[in-house]
């Protein structure tokens, strides 16, 4: 199957990504992904599953994920665990399968990086995932769709009623996921470092119209009913 592009940007849009583009190699950052919204009211059941368990991470877990290969840098984690986000993980005996960050005070890009894009608050039933992550031993055994059916159900058990995240559009594993469940895309976010310098921007109405667009395209080739 071909790949889907994702269409043409406007132009102000590009006038910014040149500009990161001729920023020195080491101090730039350039965020191009769409917000995706799903409402907890009316979850369907999810199966159990007698080879894995669905849980939050404790200490020992979150332990286990900064000491893995696949690991970001300690500071990472601490700054994420500093500022009470959680994560949910699937469980393989006392071995981390996969697992999935959640920010409960704001939407981000990079959340714990030191180029980290924080754009607008969440209220207290709302709460914004990201970091969706499953062990490359483990991949393409649809772990990651099962983590996210429970996740939901976890969520909507201690009082939260929608949940945000972040896709980009070249993510066609994390975007076909996404959709399935009934995420649904709500807006372009542009996001942009240079130097000490960050911004984030809303897409305008004509980016937000493609993206309605680019999406029931991508649906379309991919068999969505």
């Amino acid at each position: 199957m071909r790949h889907l592009k994702y269409p043409g940007r406007s132009l102000w849009v590009r006038a910014l990504n040149l500009m990161v583009r001729l920023a020195p190699v080491h101090s730039k950052y350039y965020l191009n992904s769409i917000l995706l919204r799903k409402s907890l009211t009316g979850l369907s059941a999810v199966p159990a599953s007698s080879e894995y368990q669905f849980v939050w991470a404790g200490p020992e877990d979150v332990r286990f994920i900064m000491a893995h290969s696949e690991a970001l840098q300690d500071h990472v984690y601490d700054k994420r665990v500093t500022n009470g986000d959680r994560c949910f993980c699937v469980k393989q005996g006392s071995e981390i399968v996969s697992y999935n960050w959640i920010r409960f005070t704001s939407c981000c890009a990079l959340c714990g990086f030191d180029r980290g894009l924080t754009f607008f608050p969440l209220q207290s039933d709302q709460a914004f995932t990201y970091d969706f992550y499953t062990y490359s031993k483990y991949r393409g055994k649809h772990i990651g769709r099962l983590l996210k059916m429970h996740l939901l159900h976890a969520l909507n058990e201690i009082g939260i009623n929608e949940v945000y995240t972040l896709v980009r559009p070249d993510n066609e594993i994390s975007m076909k996921i996404q959709l399935r469940l009934g995420y649904e895309p709500v807006q372009m976010i542009f996001g942009y470092q240079i130097l000490k310098c960050k911004k984030v921007l809303y897409g305008s109405a004509r980016d937000n119209q493609r993206m309605n667009q680019w999406t029931q395209r991508f649906m379309a080739e991919r068999g969505f009913g």
